[in-house]
C-alpha cells in the first residue's frame, strides 16, 4: 500500500509558487524582447546594408 506524500510547509509552498511566478515573468519578458527584436528587424535592414558597403 503506497504511503501518502508528506505535507509541505506553507513556506515551501509559497517559495515554490514564487519560483513559478518568477519563471513565468522571466519567460514573458524574454518573449517580449524576442517579439520586439523581430518587429524591429525589418526597419533596421537598411542600416545593415549600409554598414556592409564600408
Amino acid at each position: 500500500m503506497p504511503t501518502p506524500a508528506p505535507r509541505r510547509s506553507p513556506a515551501s509552498r509559497a517559495l515554490a509558487r514564487a519560483g513559478a511566478v518568477a519563471g513565468a515573468l522571466a519567460m514573458g519578458i524574454l518573449l517580449a524582447a524576442l517579439a520586439l527584436g523581430l518587429a524591429l528587424d525589418g526597419p533596421f535592414a537598411a542600416f545593415d546594408a549600409h554598414d556592409e558597403t564600408r
